[in-house]
């Protein structure tokens, strides 16, 4: 008797899952506001040049004058940070263009801002063009940060347990990211970032796990929508935060200091039982299965007694000692299992390419919200809630539809919305938006199905580390992302959203199918999803 049929009698989706899920959101929820941070710590403010020869500090952002000032061409005003050189530098009260040389450009020496909004574009002096890639790295080291810190979470999460690694990854953020509040300088703001993004690399992982391994095969679709959801509500209460509060300092602080709460977890939440069945821990098992049965007011029999006691001779009935050798060593190394199986590995390299153009495709639309038109706060809290919809979409087709194809044809509606918005008229600003929201949903419910199903395709020896491993290369995608403004210069980002989308959707289809498979506990066990069901078909 594994887990999976522990479960079965149990409850799979029980009171004392429900409990353990509700417990599960404010970790996923605070980590997931503090994960996207920069994207306003860091965001574009609007300003341009001052004038000192017609205006003082309580000059309006908005002027008549400006279009003899400033080098304005055909309305649009084509450099904030330049400005038309004056014929004198004494003060004018009544600003006219007989006072400004028309083909004369110069620098700007200071400026007005529109709003009292403060970001560390304005507080560091990130102003003008020539430092927006600047502003752009910052989130290219979080997700740096994050890329090397996913490997070490995840195999230190399989050897240390979940619960240890995500509650201690939460706390030690919290801190880091507080102080990043009280930075100086630019230098100091983006090695903080780094060190907060390298801390809070596997919380998310961990966190899906958590809920994952206590979950029975009926429930983990339900399950994967939930946690997803507690993403996107953590994400949509962040844009509200910022929208309140203008400073960045301020609500830096707001969203890391109730993580220090989160240090109460390590006494509220149990261990993953199945990391605990496969380290033998018998009496921490027991007593989770203990509470387990009587939340869910289930009994505990005696086959599942008999199933724990086991755990110390005979973990895996079905394992010879080779694959039980084989699963050992897979803890310690789970990089060298890898070439030892060809399919472990176009698997997992398949699975890495997948992770790479979600992350890419998620988070560069997410990143790019904030420049559609309209107020950007607004945007992207549409952007990020439409993320829960997606989720119950999931939850809807995932295990009708099979976790292979849900994933290829979310991707290909996404690649078709991102190409589609490029050749939309710019003035169709409703279709536009529309076809954004239908692209954004679309990678949502890819991403949502791709944990699920990697979830269930790796076996648990290696499951956290190899899940941890694909999550690190996908940070490329996410690496990339906020680079886009930089190449929307010379071609429309979504363009390149739509071509990345297409090919992973291609790929996808050969994942094996696991609905409704037990979960793997072994390395063989995973070798042979997909294969049974070939054979019966057949």
């Amino acid at each position: 008797m594994d887990l999976d049929d522990i479960l079965k009698e149990l409850g799979e989706f029980g009171n004392y899952q429900i409990t353990i899920y509700t417990l599960l959101f404010f970790p996923l929820a605070l980590s997931s506001m503090a994960s996207l941070s920069y994207v306003f710590t860091t965001g574009d403010i609007e300003y341009r040049c001052k004038i000192p020869e017609c205006e003082t500090n309580m000059t309006s952002f908005e002027e008549p004058w400006l279009l003899d000032a400033l080098p304005y061409h055909n309305g649009i005003l084509t450099d904030r940070c330049k400005r038309r050189r004056a014929i004198n530098n004494d003060y004018h009260e009544n600003c006219t263009s007989n006072l400004f040389y028309p083909n004369q450009i110069e620098d700007c020496h200071s400026f007005i801002f529109k709003t009292k909004e403060n970001t560390i574009t304005k507080e560091f002096n990130l102003l003008c063009e020539e430092n927006k890639w600047k502003r752009t790295l910052v989130g290219t080291i979080n997700n740096v940060g994050t890329f090397i810190g996913l490997p070490l979470a995840g195999i230190l999460s399989d050897r240390f347990g979940r619960k240890r690694v995500v509650v201690t990854a939460v706390v030690v953020s919290s801190v880091i990211a507080t102080l990043r509040s009280f930075s100086m300088n630019y230098i100091q703001f983006i090695i903080l970032e780094f060190m907060d993004a390298l801390a809070s690399a596997g919380t998310y992982v961990g966190i899906f796990i958590l809920g994952i391994e206590i979950t029975g095969p009926k429930g983990r679709s339900l399950g994967g929508v939930i946690q997803s959801s507690y993403y996107s509500i953590g994400v949509v209460i962040l844009g509200i935060v910022v929208w309140l509060i203008d400073d960045w300092r301020i609500y830096l602080r707001v969203i890391s200091l109730p993580c220090l709460l989160i240090i109460s977890y390590y006494w509220l939440l149990p261990e993953s039982l199945r990391w605990l069945m496969t380290n033998k821990k018998k009496d921490e098992v027991f007593e989770t299965l203990k509470k387990l049965s009587e939340k869910n007011k289930k009994p505990l029999t005696e086959n599942i007694k008999k199933a724990i006691e086991e755990l110390g001779t005979t973990e895996n009935m079905n394992m010879d000692e080779t694959n039980e050798e084989l699963n050992n060593e897979a803890k310690v190394h789970p990089i060298k299992q890898l070439f030892r199986t060809r399919i472990m590995l176009l698997r997992f390299l398949n699975c890495s390419y997948c992770w790479i153009t979600n992350t890419f495709v998620f988070y560069g639309l997410s990143l790019s919200s904030v420049a559609i038109a309209g107020n950007k706060y607004f945007n992207f809290i549409l952007v990020s809630f439409i993320e829960i919809p997606a989720y119950v979409i999931t939850w809807l087709v995932i295990d009708v539809f099979g976790r292979k194809t849900s994933l290829s044809m979310s991707l290909v509606i996404s690649g078709i919305s991102c190409t589609m918005f490029h050749f939309i008229d710019a003035d169709m600003q409703t279709i536009r938006l529309l076809l954004y929201l239908a692209g954004k949903c679309a990678i949502t419910i890819s991403f949502t199905v791709l944990y699920v199903c990697a979830s269930e395709m790796f076996p648990t020896t290696i499951r956290n580390s190899l899940m941890g491993f694909c999550s690190t290369l996908g940070r490329f995608g996410s690496m990339i992302a906020p680079q886009m403004p930089l190449l929307a210069a010379y071609v429309d980002p979504v363009l390149i959203f739509g071509a990345a989308s297409f090919v992973a959707a291609s790929l996808a289809l050969y994942f094996p199918e696991t609905l409704n498979c037990k979960m793997p506990d072994t390395i063989e066990e995973a070798e042979m999803l997909g294969r049974e069901k070939t054979k019966e078909s057949s």
